[in-house]
């Protein structure tokens, strides 16, 4: 099939970065565009982080700087039905079993980026809310 073979060629083709990202890159780190790029990503994923963690309390884990927050559910709490409770308030959660590297209970996996901050508030403020009692802090 035509389209098979043309997607092997783009992945045996794609392994590596092109010379023009390869150049950027170069420049950025030898300049020091990249540490200034990780440091103040360092500062808003530390307020992101303080943010949900002062909405969910310490039952939400993660790192500082971390891009994720992990949320255990109790047991027998039906991660589905609070996927779809968070939906239908305009919030995507990702269910925790996609994501467990160990057999664990139920759980969510909360991403912190790709909003404001503002929404992300509100949106850690509904998932606080539709969360089981004793998920509260």
């Amino acid at each position: 099939d035509r389209a098979e073979i043309a997607l092997n060629r783009h992945l045996s083709m794609s392994w590596m970065a092109t010379p023009l990202m390869a150049e950027i890159a170069q420049d950025w780190i030898t300049g020091g565009t990249a540490d200034a790029l990780l440091a103040a990503q360092r500062v808003e994923l530390a307020a992101r982080n303080r943010l949900a963690a002062r909405v969910l309390g310490p039952r939400a884990q993660g790192f500082l700087h971390g891009l994720h927050r992990w949320l255990p559910l109790p047991d027998g709490c039906d991660e589905a039905d609070l996927l779809a409770q968070a939906l239908s308030h305009q919030v995507a959660l990702a269910p925790g079993a996609g994501f467990a590297m160990l057999p664990s209970g139920p759980a969510l996996r909360l991403s912190l980026g790709g909003v404001p901050m503002r929404d992300l508030e509100q949106a850690l403020r509904i998932v606080s809310a539709i969360l089981p009692p004793d998920s509260r802090i």
